[in-house]
């Protein structure tokens, strides 16, 4: 259940009125994460980012970029590309993707 408020008529944030349980799962050994996730704020100024992490946890590149795209889906996308191209540009083969956008699977599976 989530309470509702309003900072400006227009902006509704949700709040959660119960802890909600989040952990980082770690990836194979040997192998990299990258978590992604982008956002677009009414058609404006679009931020992407990501982290890659390795198989102790470790923090192993960090990156984020602004682009003028106009929606969170396209966002959400441009980081999971992004994301993907750091890989390829490394030779990074073996690796997990973890996001919060369950459309992005539908699109590449």
């Amino acid at each position: 259940m989530h309470a509702a408020s309003s900072t400006n008529g227009q902006l509704q944030v949700l709040i959660p009125l119960s802890p909600i349980l989040v952990a980082w799962r770690h990836p194979d050994l040997g192998s990299l994460k990258l978590n992604v996730d982008g956002s677009s704020l009414y058609g404006e100024n679009l931020g992407v980012g990501g982290l890659i992490k390795g198989s102790s946890g470790c923090l192993i590149l960090s990156f984020s970029n602004s682009y003028g795209i106009p929606s969170n889906m396209v966002a959400k996308l441009s980081a999971f590309r992004d994301g993907i191209n750091i890989f390829l540009t490394h030779g990074i083969h073996k690796a997990m993707v973890e996001s919060d956008f369950s459309f992005v699977w539908k699109l590449v599976d």
